[in-house]
């Protein structure tokens, strides 16, 4: 971006400087930066899905280490699931898959990059941790804790229909802070 500050007229764009630099980076390694990640995948002991849009390009993608479902066997009742929106350069949702011990201690499952923030997306990605348990041979959870988002609370329920479902009690602390100070004005801690 210096190039762009330095010389303004040029007549270049910021796009044009991503669409050189991912050309480069294909001719170097022979592939796309997400072809040599599902490559490294494949490789390595994970379990993963993935899917690609119209033009091939990487849309979805979830990764969950074996180690760590080895970990998650011994008791497998509860599954948290937290996703961010917009947090990172490709403006997708991140959703954190994080699983609890019978020590009450929590261990990070996987993680998956969604292609929006809607029902469609969050079965893609339940289904594919079902299908993971199940190839694991470990049991389904009796339990997922959840913010308050109806997209993945609706496909828990499609995807796992004998689950109890929690929301976060940090979520819900966050909605009646707000709901109040909205109302209200400051709240006080």
């Amino acid at each position: 971006m210096i190039i762009l500050q330095q010389y303004p007229n040029i007549g270049i764009i910021k796009e044009d400087i991503r669409n050189e630099k991912k050309r480069s980076n294909r001719e170097f390694l022979g592939i796309s930066a997400a072809e040599a990640t599902i490559e490294l995948l494949k490789l390595g002991p994970y379990l993963y899905k993935y899917a690609v849009n119209e033009e091939n390009q990487l849309d979805s993608i979830i990764v969950i280490p074996r180690a760590l479902l080895a970990f998650f066997r011994k008791s497998s009742n509860v599954i948290f699931l937290d996703s961010t929106f917009n947090k990172n350069k490709y403006n997708r949702p991140l959703l954190n898959i994080v699983g609890l011990t019978g020590n009450n201690q929590t261990i990070p499952l996987g993680f998956a990059i969604l292609s929006g923030q809607c029902e469609k997306s969050f079965t893609w990605a339940l289904e594919a941790i079902k299908s993971s348990l199940e190839t694991e041979n470990i049991s389904l959870p009796s339990v997922f804790l959840v913010d308050r988002e109806q997209a993945c609370i609706n496909a828990i329920e499609a995807t796992f229909p004998n689950t109890n479902i929690i929301l976060c009690q940090w979520h819900i602390k966050k909605d009646v802070e707000a709901y109040i100070r909205n109302k209200h004005g400051q709240v006080t801690k």
